[in-house]
């Protein structure tokens, strides 16, 4: 096994890990309030989530992807790609939120398909109203030969993550 994937790996393990760490602790009951040794620990570990979560977005680009054909290698990097931007864990805005994905990409019916010179990744938003019509309730990305998958994607997907929910202090119970 290379260095790199190794490190991969590794990197893959710790973000795992600080998400397993983070979820238990609770969010602060009073902003104002002196921080304890948990909202301490809890803004540690949330910083070092957000630096593996910035790492691994690098690590996980694939190299090389000829995108103006299809080809099985490169929908492969496109689907692992996928699965991390939409499918997994990842830091919020702030210390107490964490957006976690609601379904696993098996269950929204994850595909990548090249279609018209352009690669898709097309999933169904199971946590959105079924009263919607499916179409409306598709997640979907592209990239395309020209812009490097998925630069074309990444300004769009640090702002929004579709099906990711966030859990923390805007989910908590008053009190809790």
């Amino acid at each position: 096994m290379s260095e790199r994937n190794e490190v991969l790996e590794e990197m893959v393990r710790l973000h795992a890990s600080l998400v397993k760490m983070l979820s238990p602790l609770q969010a602060r009951k009073d902003p104002d309030a002196p921080k304890s040794t948990e909202d301490k620990l809890r803004e540690f570990l949330w910083s070092s989530l957000r630096e593996a979560d910035v790492l691994l977005d690098d690590l996980l680009m694939p190299k090389g992807l000829d995108l103006s054909r299809e080809d099985e290698g490169t929908a492969r990097g496109i689907e692992e790609l996928a699965v991390w931007t939409f499918f997994s864990p990842h830091p919020a805005g702030d210390p107490w939120e964490i957006l976690l994905p609601e379904f696993p990409p098996e269950q929204g019916d994850l595909k990548v398909y090249y279609m018209h010179g352009r690669w898709f990744c097309t999933w169904l938003k199971l946590d959105e109203d079924t009263s919607r019509p499916e179409k409306r309730r598709a997640g979907a990305a592209r990239g395309e030969k020209g812009r490097r998958w998925p630069d074309c994607l990444r300004p769009r997907l640090r702002r929004e993550r579709p099906n990711l929910q966030a859990v923390g202090r805007s989910k908590r119970e008053p009190g809790g």
